[in-house]
């Protein structure tokens, strides 16, 4: 009987379907967290480089600072504690903070007087008929290594919130296409088998024949949904029945696709590729 031939092929192809869904969908949970782990530890080395650029320094070591610290003795001849140098750090860092906001105060008030000066000699220049001069930054240049260090956590930062955001919509479109194969009664009600030239089974009218006889001719099927056109003429359409792309490709391989996709030259009449499009798997 062709009936239970149907059934099932399309209990196979949708069981398979969702297993796959299923495992790109635990598979994608558990880059994101990866992901979403290293966009943290970026994002605090990109705090640490700018405080670095600021000429805060916060990298004192407590463990070298006890090593030194543990070789004297205090009045009573007895070894300083962990817990007495950590105070003592953190006194000396108060200090240093300290001394910093007077320097910064210090630079403040000499920036004021620089800034008096040169619009006096603004003035002085502009009566001449002299025009004036763009400021000069007074700011000392940043380190080339930590301006690179820079560049290099901001990217960093970058790909990996893109790669959040590409993750993100995956499992969203997991979950949507898993309904339709999670369970039977949500599975195409009438399907059929096409093959790569497109050309149609049509299996309900082979009930009397061996299946291995009319299909054994094709490497591979696809299989379709059929369904009445509203025409008026009750014409069978069939549509593949296909996943998109975006729900199995990894992180590396979506990349590779949305740039494929941008750089593809327009079709006649239309606009520029669009680089989100999304691909169909069968």
């Amino acid at each position: 009987m062709f009936a239970p031939l149907i059934d099932s092929i399309r209990d196979s192809v949708c069981k398979n379907l969702s297993d796959i869904l299923g495992a790109k969908n635990t598979e994608f949970q558990k880059k994101l967290k990866e992901v979403t782990a290293n966009l943290v530890n970026e994002k605090q080395a990109l705090e640490k480089v700018k405080r670095q650029i600021a000429g805060i320094d916060d990298s004192k070591d407590i463990t070298e600072a006890n090593k030194e610290e543990d070789k004297g003795v205090d009045k009573k001849g007895a070894k300083k504690t962990i817990k007495g140098l950590k105070k003592e750090t953190k006194k000396e860092q108060k200090k240093e903070e300290e001394k910093k906001e007077e320097k910064k105060e210090e630079k403040k008030e000499e920036k004021k007087e620089e800034k008096k000066e040169q619009k006096k000699e603004a003035k002085k220049e502009t009566k001449k008929g002299v025009k004036k001069e763009d400021k000069k930054s007074n700011e000392p240049p940043i380190d080339p290594e930590l301006e690179a260090k820079l560049q290099e956590v901001t990217n960093k930062i970058e790909k990996y919130e893109s790669d959040i955001e590409l993750l993100k919509q995956k499992i969203k479109m997991i979950k949507e296409t898993a309904k339709t194969f999670s369970k039977p009664e949500n599975y195409p009600k009438v399907i059929d088998l096409v093959d790569e030239n497109g050309e149609r089974k049509y299996i309900k009218t082979k009930k009397d024949i061996y299946a291995n006889t009319y299909l054994a001719d094709k490497a591979g099927f696809y299989m379709v949904e059929v369904t009445i056109s509203d025409d008026g003429k009750d014409t069978e359409e069939v549509k593949k029945i296909e996943i998109d792309g975006m729900c199995v490709r990894n992180l590396e391989e979506e990349r590779a696709f949305i740039e494929e996709e941008a750089n593809k030259p327009p079709e006649k009449g239309k606009g520029k590729a669009n680089p989100a499009a999304k691909g169909k798997k069968k």
